[in-house]
């Protein structure tokens, strides 16, 4: 298994079908998965990768 170090990442792109609150990072909605609203994206990868996050 390859490992990797902090220094081999920039970044992390998730590209999201539907419409997102920009500002506060969250997922107002999806078309193809109707469950998948007003999800806090930015708050689930803040904690899943310890560090803050810019959604543009």
């Amino acid at each position: 298994m390859d490992t990797y170090s902090h220094y081999d990442f920039v970044g992390i792109g998730i590209g999201i079908p539907g419409l997102v609150d920009t500002p506060k990072g969250i997922v107002l909605g999806l078309a193809n998965i109707p469950s998948f609203q007003h999800v806090e994206l930015k708050k689930i990868s803040d904690r899943a990768l310890f560090q803050a996050r810019v959604c543009k």
